[in-house]
């Protein structure tokens, strides 16, 4: 009788990746907002704040983005005070403004 060889293959398979759950992305200004008063880190809250002034901008929404971009000011860094390129134009011009005020205080010292 014929004989049968076999030969055994030893495969390796790489472990699946684990994939963590996401958390949802917040999609409205007022859950940014939320996620700003509940942060503890100054910098969370100056970027929760940020965004939450952008979608009001989007949303032609004036008075709020002034607002959110005020409370963002107030917990930013120096380095996130000044004007950047990515700055909305609202955002630009009340940097500029505590800018120059920060100038003129300086200068009547």
């Amino acid at each position: 009788p014929p004989r049968i060889e076999r030969e055994i293959v030893e495969v390796q398979v790489a472990p699946a990746p684990v994939v963590k759950p996401i958390a949802p992305v917040p999609r409205t200004a007022a859950e940014l907002e939320l996620l700003a008063e509940l942060a503890d880190d100054k910098t969370e809250v100056a970027k929760h704040y940020r965004e939450a002034g952008d979608l009001y901008l989007a949303a032609r929404d004036f008075p709020q983005a002034s607002r959110c971009y005020r409370l963002h000011l107030n917990a930013a860094s120096q380095v996130e005070q000044e004007v950047t390129a990515s700055d909305s134009w609202l955002l630009m011009s009340m940097k500029s403004s505590i800018s120059k005020e920060i100038a003129h205080e300086n200068r009547g010292s």
